[in-house]
């Protein structure tokens, strides 16, 4: 949050995204007087963004393997609920 002091901010707009317009970063105090390089800004805006949206897509990964890996147990757990309620049932049925 800004509070009545001067920060640099930084935006990047962008007409190739469906989802965003712009971007803004606000460089910190301690080295807004050094100015750092246009390269080394967007390599390190280039990084946060990587770092955020990979964190995002490996949840939604291993959320989709995870389903993936359970759909065989689920098949058998089911085949054998059903076969051991026909089994019950049959038990019952021929007393």
């Amino acid at each position: 949050m800004i509070r009545g002091i001067q920060r640099e901010m930084i935006m990047v707009k962008t007409d190739k995204s469906s989802i965003f317009e712009s971007a803004c970063f606000l460089l910190r105090t301690d080295i807004a007087n050094e100015r750092p390089r246009e390269a080394d800004m967007l390599r390190e805006a280039n990084r946060i963004i990587e770092e955020n949206y990979s964190h995002k897509s490996r949840k939604k990964q291993k959320l989709g393997r995870s389903i993936k890996a359970n759909i065989p147990s689920f098949l058998y757990g089911s085949v054998t609920g059903v076969a051991l309620f026909g089994l019950i049932w049959l038990i019952f049925a021929l007393k």
